[in-house]
C-alpha cells in the first residue's frame, strides 16, 4: 500500500502538464495528431457549407420576395404564359419553382383534349375540391 502511494506521489510531482495548445500537441502521439487534424479539416468544411447554405437561402429569399408581386400581377390579369416567363427569370427562388411547376401542370391540364367525358367531371371535381375545403361554411 505504501508503495502505491509513493508511485502516485512520484507521478504527480514528476512533470508538469501544460494545458496550452503547444504542449498538448507535443504530448500527443501520431494517431492523436491525425485525429485532431481530421477534426480540424471537417470543422472547416462544415463552416464552409454553412456559409454556402446561408448565401443560397438568402438569395432564394430575396428572389422570392421579388417574384411574388411580379407574378401576382400577371395572374390577376389571367396571363399564365407571362407568369411562367416571369418565373423563369427567378432561377434561385424556391417559390418561383413551385409556382411555375403548378402553372405548367395547370396549362397541360387545360390543353389536354384526350380526356373522355366521364373523366372530365371527375377531373374538374378534383381541381375544385381544394377550393371547397378552403371556403368557410
Amino acid at each position: 500500500m505504501l508503495q502505491m502511494q509513493v508511485w502516485s506521489l512520484y507521478l504527480l510531482q514528476g512533470g508538469t502538464v501544460g494545458w496550452d495548445v503547444r504542449s498538448l500537441w507535443n504530448q500527443m502521439g501520431g494517431l492523436a495528431k491525425c485525429v485532431v487534424f481530421l477534426l480540424f479539416v471537417m470543422s472547416a468544411y462544415s463552416i464552409g457549407i454553412m456559409i454556402d447554405r446561408f448565401m443560397a437561402y438568402s438569395a432564394a429569399r430575396k428572389q422570392s420576395r421579388l417574384f411574388a408581386p411580379a407574378v401576382a400581377g400577371a395572374l390577376r390579369e389571367g396571363k399564365l404564359d407571362e407568369a411562367v416567363k416571369i418565373g423563369d427569370r427567378f432561377k434561385k427562388s424556391h417559390l418561383a419553382k413551385v409556382v411555375v411547376a403548378g402553372l405548367q401542370e395547370f396549362q397541360a391540364h387545360q390543353l389536354s383534349n384526350e380526356i373522355p367525358g366521364e373523366e372530365i367531371e371527375a377531373s374538374s371535381a378534383r381541381w375544385s375540391a381544394p377550393r371547397r375545403l378552403c371556403t368557410p361554411s
